[in-house]
């Protein structure tokens, strides 16, 4: 092996093993591997950087100084130059390089990325455009992300732009065509992929929107985007992380408004909320003053108060609704004496029940 050929070996293996060590940094930025296209001080023709591979024909890899007027890199010391020909008297009708994402881009969803370009107008007189494609395979064209405008500066122009994909996308691709008929485009300068906006992987749920003091509500989600496993679950109230699992049980006092956070393994994440409302226990008191009781509760159901003397004889019953939490019912007719007050369903389930002295003053 000569010398130069173990300096590009040994670089090709350093490449791979950065590739491996860089992640997802933040929310909906996924970094794409070698965005400057860096490898070595030096020009080769035929040839993309690892960890981007070539499909159909290989660009030029360029440093800065070559010795041929080329443009000095937007950033470090490469950058590449993908060759375009309409009649293929190059021997090469386009130019592809490609590179696979850390992360697969998600459908329908809206994401950003940015670019420089410039075009060597000094011995390619026509203009060029870039062209950006998603594949689900490699070197798949899936998707065209996007496509530059004519490029017609021999300067870098930064360009952003947002693309949906229609696809699974885990492939990035560039390759350049002329307006006319030759065309040299320099590449420089990705930007990591953003997520611009529409990343919604889950719904929060609750087994009750609305509880009695003392009873739970089990909160879920429904995964809107992928599986339960594919994410980690934060489960907060008044800031405070309060549970880790997929679903959690919760005891609210008063009314209560509960966040989550699911982050997969791209770092994506989205974030929902819920409120659970709390209506009191239900409770009866006796004004002796009216000869009244006052009915405190909470139903899930249309149920009947029923009032009973100790030989378990109905005395008297009343209808509560649903959307009502008072009621007062009118017992001066009632001897003294201890009484039983229950709530029933429409099935006569007793649903609540307690004992009550009525007396006159």
């Amino acid at each position: 092996m000569n010398l130069k050929l173990h300096q590009i070996v040994v670089h090709i293996l350093s490449q791979s093993i950065l590739m491996i060590c860089t992640c997802i940094s933040s929310h909906g930025q996924i970094k794409i591997p070698n965005p400057s296209f860096e490898f070595q001080d030096t020009f080769i023709n035929y040839f993309a950087p690892p960890p981007w591979v070539i499909c159909k024909f290989s660009p030029d890899l360029i440093n800065y100084p070559t010795g041929n007027n080329y443009p000095k890199p937007s950033d470090g010391i490469n950058y590449i130059a993908i060759f375009a020909d309409n009649y293929g008297f190059s021997g090469c009708e386009y130019e592809k390089s490609q590179v696979k994402l850390f992360c697969k881009l998600i459908p329908n969803i809206k994401y950003r990325l940015s670019v420089d370009i410039c075009t060597d107008r000094g011995r390619y007189f026509d203009l060029a455009q870039l062209i950006v494609y998603g594949g689900s395979s490699n070197c798949s064209e899936t998707d065209t992300l996007w496509e530059s405008p004519y490029v017609d500066t021999v300067k870098w122009q930064h360009y952003n732009f947002t693309f949906i994909p229609s696809h699974q996308i885990e492939y990035l691709s560039l390759t350049a065509a002329p307006q006319f008929n030759f065309s040299y485009l320099f590449i420089d300068n990705l930007s990591s992929i953003f997520i611009d906006s529409g990343y919604t992987a889950i719904k929060t749920q609750s087994s009750a929107n609305t509880i009695v003091n003392g009873e739970f509500a089990t909160l879920s989600n429904d995964y809107l985007i992928g599986t339960q496993t594919e994410y980690k679950i934060q489960w907060r109230q008044n800031g405070d992380l309060i549970g880790n699992a997929y679903s959690i049980n919760v005891y609210p006092s008063t009314t209560t408004t509960y966040f989550v956070k699911a982050t997969d393994s791209c770092g994506y994440y989205s974030t929902d909320s819920i409120t659970i409302s709390v209506t009191p226990n239900n409770k009866a008191y006796y004004n002796s003053t009216e000869g009244k009781l006052q009915l405190q509760y909470s139903l899930r159901e249309n149920a009947t108060f029923k009032i009973y003397n100790m030989l378990g004889q109905l005395e008297k019953e009343s209808t509560l609704s649903i959307s009502k939490h008072e009621s007062e019912i009118d017992v001066h007719a009632l001897i003294q004496g201890v009484y039983i007050i229950c709530i029933q369903n429409d099935f006569g389930k007793t649903i609540w029940r307690q004992k009550i002295l009525i007396y006159n003053l």
